[in-house]
């Protein structure tokens, strides 16, 4: 659900300087702009302001007033008490928060008073967003208290004083800046019962309680670095996940996000994620390791906030992890990605996803040997696998923009997907064995005649090829997808391009050039058999799917989806049986179709919509099909190798046969496990079977796009993680568990 933007304000009052120094301001590029006045209010700060500095707890100036107080006129010895300096500010003027934003100084302090005595740094409260166009400021309007902690010495005598003493020095604007200073002082006496002050107390109360940020370290806040925006996520709880909030990022840091630029905003309802896109800042292009600041929100006429603290994905983009496949996406060019996608594309061609379908398209270039115009298949095969890609990409490329965050293979998680997938894998391999025809079969539809003769079945297995491949990744694609996770809508359908032409291209160059299957017997009966025998594989992924959908709905989804199944293959008999007999009279066909078709869709329809009412059943925990292994948890490797403990990141997915291959041949093989355990290394399984959006994050913010993804964190402390490619071998895992030797 995208929430919308937010705006710095909709207050246009115009910035007006009265330094002859930028009187050229208003024409000046917003980058140079920033640091003169910068420059301006740096130099202007050390020069001494003509009012006198006062040493009181209240000091007027020239267009404020401070007052420094405390809630409590007597304290007890090593008691922590609320201190605080009070802003009153004259009107149309303000002071500046901590991250003053494009222009500005916070107020700074020098205490003056016996080491002994400790005073906390200012705990900020949630500023205003102040709008000068071009710039935008964070800061204080009207009034404001900014409180500390402060703690007397524990040896100190009851009866004695405690002198507190600041040196405090600010910047105040409104129409022009000026800077400010004041001496304040305070005394409090020391007793043996502590005393309120009672004026003071209620307002620390009270503005403490309303204007303090919020911590919402729970919320799991995560923010990705790309090239010219920073997407910052985090899981909401309590009210906030209950309805959208239009909040807003401040930073505790200058040089971090254009500050005047609107904010995107989505909220996922379903899984409580807020997501900002916030545009970086034009100037300054460093990437912080952890991204600190505010999301301010308006609470019926009040600025609040909620202050987080969220990992980023600095570490990864400055120190390259160990890549054996080609390296992250965010280190490879454009070129680079398509040729990626390409190469991985071809690679799909062998995987088991993609070969049972191949196979069928072989037998009919065979078949079909000799004759004209063949390569017109290959270019109807390819058109079938482009418009797929394309709808995948145009997909990703929605949902995202709605605020879902999703990879590779994310159609495999919803349920509804998977039946409608065997319905299909159930029509072609019915169609292999004879129980009907689609023209002669499924890949000859449109007909025994015509100038275009089964150029639609070509199309179509484009299609189902493209369909069945979601569940595999071949080498290469990991990089490639993961170069698009940042970038426009154009450069991923650039890629996904590259990808559709890798899958198509053997095909495209067998139909231009069918003599290289010369080897293979002339067509003949065989071919009929060949094609029953291909009907197995087909018949074999559909039991695979039923597992599937019993993994994410449980018995309840696996005996809907054999209902629906059962419902279709009634439905394609009676079409092949009674539909397609040339010897019935036309009536009579016509009628035999209609109730195939009422039966198959009725099925198919109410199936869908039982399947989809399903909740998704808790699933067993994949970490215990390893020893003593643990579920992903955000921060859990990181944690652990901060204890100096090395650990090994499993994402995978039951659908995905790449990550069950790599699991059966060397994960789990008892060679790589007794690795695991001579060398101490923790097992963490990142199952993304079900939707699950810290997993998504956490294979974004490593700069991947899906799964198999394995991640080895060495055990030393502040090193990056090695990724290991999605093909894996023993040999491969070795060399990551040798690295730190």
């Amino acid at each position: 659900m995208r929430i919308g933007k937010t705006e710095p304000s909709a207050n246009n009052k115009k910035f007006r300087l009265s330094y002859n120094l930028v009187i050229g301001f208003r024409t000046m590029n917003k980058v140079w702009a920033k640091r003169l006045l910068t420059a301006v209010m740096a130099i202007s700060m050390m020069v001494p302001h003509l009012t006198a500095a006062q040493d009181s707890n209240v000091v007027r100036t020239g267009n404020a007033e401070i007052e420094l107080g405390a809630d409590h006129t007597v304290v007890t010895p090593g008691q922590q008490f609320f201190i605080g300096l009070a802003m009153t500010h004259d009107e149309n003027w303000h002071t500046y928060w901590l991250n003053a934003g494009d222009s500005g100084q916070h107020l700074k302090t020098e205490w003056q008073n016996e080491p002994s005595i400790l005073i906390s740094k200012i705990l900020w409260p949630t500023p205003e967003v102040i709008p000068t166009p071009p710039l935008t400021s964070y800061g204080y309007k009207d009034s404001i208290l900014l409180p500390m902690f402060a703690k007397g010495p524990e040896n100190i005598k009851p009866g004695t004083d405690l002198k507190l003493k600041v040196h405090a020095k600010w910047l105040e604007c409104a129409d022009i800046c000026l800077p400010n200073k004041a001496d304040l002082s305070l005394t409090l006496k020391v007793g043996k019962k502590a005393e309120k002050h009672d004026d003071w107390f209620e307002i620390f109360d009270v503005l403490v309680a309303t204007k303090s940020p919020v911590d919402v370290a729970v919320w799991d806040p995560r923010a990705i670095y790309g090239k010219d925006e920073i997407s910052l996520q985090v899981t909401a709880q309590g009210l906030f996940a209950e309805r959208p909030y239009k909040f807003r990022f401040i930073p505790a840091m200058e040089g971090v996000i254009n500050d005047s630029a609107n904010q995107e905003i989505f909220f996922d309802p379903e899984t409580k994620v807020y997501t900002l896109v916030i545009e970086r800042d034009d100037f300054s292009k460093k990437a912080h390791e952890v991204l600190e600041g505010l999301l301010v929100f308006d609470d019926e006429g009040v600025s609040r906030s909620l202050y987080l603290k969220a990992a980023t994905n600095a570490a990864t983009m400055s120190k390259e992890a160990v890549n054996l496949d080609g390296g992250t996406g965010s280190n490879i060019t454009l070129w680079l990605a398509l040729l990626f996608a390409f190469i991985g594309g071809l690679i799909l061609n062998l995987m088991p996803c993609v070969l049972p379908v191949l196979a069928i398209k072989v037998t009919h270039i065979v078949e079909h040997a000799g004759k004209k115009a063949q390569w017109k298949h290959g270019v109807a095969f390819a058109g079938g696998v482009l418009l797929t890609f394309w709808v995948l990409a145009l997909g990703l490329i929605v949902l995202k923009e709605a605020g879902h965050v999703l990879g590779w293979g994310f159609q495999l998680q919803n349920p509804v997907f998977v039946l409608a997938i065997s319905v299909v894998l159930l029509a072609v391999a019915l169609d292999l064995v004879g129980l009907y025809e689609v023209g002669a079969s499924f890949t000859k539809l449109a007909g025994k005649d015509g100038k275009h003769k089964g150029l639609a079945g070509s199309f179509l297995t484009g299609v189902l090829a493209t369909v069945v491949a979601t569940p595999c990744t071949a080498p290469f694609m990991g990089s490639a997808l993961a170069f698009t996770l940042d970038k426009s809508a154009f450069v991923v359908l650039l890629v996904f391009t590259g990808l559709a032409l890798g899958l198509a291209f053997p095909y495209m160059v067998l139909t231009a050039k069918p003599k290289l299957l010369s080897f293979l017997p002339k067509p003949g009966p065989w071919m009929v058999t060949f094609k029953q025998v291909l009907a197995f594989p087909v018949l074999a992924t559909i039991v695979w799917l039923l597992w599937l959908i019993g993994q994410q709905t449980g018995v309840d989804g696996m005996m809907i989806t054999m209902g629906v199944l059962l419902s279709v293959a009634v439905a394609l008999w009676i079409w092949g049986r009674f539909g397609q007999d040339l010897t019935q009279q036309g009536r009579k066909r016509m009628a035999a179709t209609l109730i195939a078709i009422l039966i198959g869709g009725m099925g198919l329809i109410g199936g869908m919509q039982l399947i989809s009412n399903l909740d998704q059943v808790e699933r067993p925990a994949a970490e215990l099909s390893y020893e003593n292994a643990l579920p992903f948890a955000p921060g859990l490797a990181a944690s652990l190798q901060n204890e100096g403990k090395a650990s090994f990141v499993i994402f995978t997915a039951d659908w995905c046969i790449t990550c069950k291959v790599n699991e059966k041949t060397v994960l789990k093989s008892e060679e790589i496990q007794k690795l695991f355990k001579d060398n101490n290394v923790q097992i963490i399984v990142a199952d993304w079977t079900n939707e699950n959006p810290d997993i998504t994050a956490e294979l974004n913010f490593h700069g991947r796009a899906g799964v198999p993804f394995y991640l080895y964190y060495t055990g030393v402390k502040d090193a990056a993680p090695i990724a290991l490619p999605e093909l894996l071998s023993k040999a491969d895992v070795k060399q990551a568990l040798n690295s730190n030797k």
